[in-house]
């Protein structure tokens, strides 16, 4: 069945790509004045080079490259990003004033020591805490202090409107796991250049985040302070789908982090 807004039919057994990009399609038909008439997958007809993943024609003759880029080869998160997740997953599940109609997240630093501080007391630190202050919030990035049991307690929190569904809070460990900037490279050096080297009006890079180990933050920071990929300035919009997300009967949550998602996109 095609998604709403889509007129592409997701195919059973289809690459997990294709039904991402089909996905985010459906996603810009719901929440852009953009309508697309054909996808093309380039791989099916070229089998000399490596082709862009996807794509899309728009009823104006506009065309966009899509290509997806998994961050691979990180390891899972050691045991206290683990608890910190485990027991922060109840909060993220709380209708929680202010966070309807945004995406909060909110990185919690816990320093590179084994933590001393008990999750569940930090947990129930952050729920007080979001309930008041989440709503106060301005939209952007601000920096936050709680104590829990005497010790400093640093939070980052960004707030951005969310275009479709209700709304979340997703909770992330602020140190980011050792070889994050590793896989991001690979992903670009495996990827950028195929995108770069399509026939197309417009190029969009789709990240695709397959836990919670790093944040939309995370991956704008190390794409904006990248040297090694200059080339970056000639992708027109970056996204991130939180694979997550993904499951029988829910919508992809889709994010676009660059340029940075203030509003209603056009």
């Amino acid at each position: 069945m095609p998604s709403p807004n889509s007129p592409f039919d997701s195919v059973l057994g289809e690459p997990r790509a294709r039904r991402l990009i089909k996905e985010l399609l459906a996603h810009f038909g719901r929440v852009r004045p953009q309508r697309f008439i054909s996808l093309e997958f380039p791989e099916e007809r070229i089998q000399s080079r490596p082709a862009v993943h996807a794509i899309a024609m728009e009823e104006t003759g506009c065309a966009t490259a899509i290509q997806h880029v998994p961050i691979d080869g990180l390891a899972a998160g050691d045991e206290t990003t683990a608890r910190l997740l485990t027991a922060a997953a109840p909060l993220e599940q709380e209708a929680l004033s202010g966070v309807r109609g945004f995406h909060v997240d909110l990185a919690v630093s816990l320093g590179f020591e084994p933590s001393p501080v008990d999750m569940k007391v930090l947990t129930n630190g952050l729920r007080g805490w979001c309930a008041r202050q989440i709503e106060l919030a301005p939209e952007g990035m601000s920096s936050h202090v709680i104590t829990v049991s005497g010790r400093t307690v640093r939070l980052q929190l960004e707030k951005t409107p969310c275009l479709e569904g209700p709304g979340r809070l997703t909770v992330f460990r602020a140190e980011l796991p050792a070889m994050f900037a590793t896989a991001v490279a690979e992903g670009l050096r495996a990827r950028l250049h195929t995108l770069l080297q399509a026939s197309a009006d417009r190029r969009l890079l789709l990240f695709e985040q397959q836990d919670h180990l790093w944040s939309p933050a995370h991956l704008r920071t190390e794409l904006e302070a990248s040297f090694e990929f200059p080339e970056l300035s000639l992708v027109h919009e970056t996204w991130i789908v939180d694979a997550q997300s993904v499951k029988l009967g829910e919508l992809p949550v889709f994010r676009r982090i660059l340029p940075v998602n203030v509003g209603p996109l056009r």
